[in-house]
């Protein structure tokens, strides 16, 4: 576009000089989010089977401990009952 009056161009020119630097604060707030969500890596399905597992395992674990099998079934040891043959 041709602008023949100097003011007109001048006004012209600041115009674009704002949507150039609203553009540049703008680009950084709203394409590098949205390109981080979109080239995020899809999550591994052998990585969730395997949390699964464990998590299955665990929790058996947690119920056979509850159950009162394993090592904790064995009473106290010599010194605690000593002790309380003591009396203290």
């Amino acid at each position: 576009m041709l602008v023949d009056n100097p003011t007109w161009a001048a006004g012209a020119g600041l115009e674009g000089g704002l949507m150039l630097a609203f553009g540049l604060w703008l680009v950084p707030r709203t394409l590098i989010p949205h390109a981080r969500i979109l080239l995020r890596p899809e999550p591994d399905a052998g990585l969730a089977g395997r949390v699964e597992l464990l998590t299955q395992t665990r929790a058996d674990a947690v119920d056979s401990a509850g159950r009162g099998g394993g090592r904790g079934e064995r009473g106290p040891g010599p010194a605690c009952r000593a002790a309380v043959q003591r009396g203290g």
